[in-house]
């Protein structure tokens, strides 16, 4: 993005002071290019004759930018950074201030519902406890909480696996449900026990995976009116952790999307208009997640063309064909043929 861009060049001046001149100089021409022509970089500058060697290292500046620019918004990261601290303070002794950081991890671990970082601050903090009598008490607490953790990550994978296995018939077998047994595998999914109450998922990632199940089905089945309530209630979900839209944008933007396509169907023209407003918000924001809007677009020119307001569909159409050239490689095929499909009508029709 423009402003990852911006910081690479903050980013080289400020930690690499001598001899990145050149990588620069091969930035700049790469950056200047539509599309990458190798053999114009070749035969613009007398600093080209390591092409390779100045291509690998422009390489990995990048990457390390790229990992410092996101540093602040990604946990992952930050929560990664904290534990190596903790190796080195430990290999020095230090383990009053091993156990600051940590407690200090493990609230921000919990926050983000970082399981997996969780397990990693509780092993480190037994094994900081096996260092220290006084600590021995607290060992079998540790390994309560260990085992609560493995039994919740547990439950999330259940979720997530029927979620992916609803997405992946999708994907393989498609909506046709005329086709011989696909109804009954999509219905054999949602059977499952885990699928039958809105009660039964506890965490933030078992509510987030049920619900999107759930949408999948309803839209599989084009029973967009459940559709619509499941869609809501996955923003309202997301939404109602702003400090975790960042990590969880692309289901942020898919489900404002799917919230589109489900109130286009039903015919809540204002609904649908207020979601795509913030559609467009979003993948402003998220730039990486710009190419998903694709399917908002197809809810848009859709709704246009039941209304019979065919010109104002038509300012849609001109803006969702510019974003079909430019991630053409990105949208699946059955987004694809759909909007091909109503840029035909919309166009033969204006």
């Amino acid at each position: 993005t423009s402003s990852e861009k911006r910081f690479f060049k903050k980013f080289v001046a400020r930690n690499f002071t001598e001899g990145t001149s050149n990588y620069v100089k091969l930035f700049d021409a790469v950056n200047a290019q539509k599309e990458y022509d190798e053999q114009k970089i070749l035969t613009g500058e007398k600093y080209i004759g390591q092409l390779p060697k100045l291509k690998n290292y422009l390489y990995d500046l990048i990457l390390k930018s790229l990992e410092s620019y996101h540093y602040s918004m990604d946990k992952d990261s930050e929560l990664k950074s904290t534990l190596h601290r903790v190796k080195i303070l430990f290999e020095k002794g230090l383990y009053g201030k091993c156990r600051e950081i940590l407690s200090k991890a493990k609230k921000i671990a919990y926050q983000y519902d970082k399981y997996s970082h969780i397990i990693e601050i509780i092993k480190w903090n037994i094994k900081i406890a096996g260092e220290n009598v006084e600590d021995c008490n607290s060992l079998n607490q540790l390994f309560v909480e260990r085992q609560q953790i493995i039994e919740c990550i547990k439950r999330i994978d259940e979720y997530a696996v029927l979620f992916f296995r609803m997405r992946t018939l999708y994907l393989k077998k498609g909506v046709d449900l005329r086709a011989e047994g696909l109804s009954e595998q999509y219905e054999e999914i949602m059977r499952h026990p885990l699928l039958a109450d809105e009660k039964q998922p506890c965490t933030y990632e078992e509510k987030l995976h049920y619900l999107k199940t759930h949408i999948h089905f309803c839209s599989i089945t084009r029973n967009m009116r459940h559709s619509y309530l499941y869609s809501q209630k996955l923003v309202e979900l997301i939404a109602s952790q702003p400090n975790r839209i960042y990590e969880e944008r692309a289901d942020y933007v898919t489900s404002l999307n799917n919230l589109v396509l489900a109130a286009s169907s039903i015919m809540k023209p204002d609904k649908t208009q207020e979601v795509f407003d913030k559609l467009q918000k979003a993948v402003i924001r998220f730039p990486s997640e710009r190419h998903r809007i694709i399917l908002g677009y197809n809810a848009m020119l859709n709704m246009y063309m039941k209304k019979g307001l065919f010109s104002e569909g038509r300012l849609y159409a001109l803006e969702a064909e510019e974003l079909l050239r430019e991630y053409e490689e990105k949208i699946p095929a059955p987004v694809k043929i759909v909007l091909l499909y109503n840029l035909t009508r919309i166009y033969f029709i204006t």
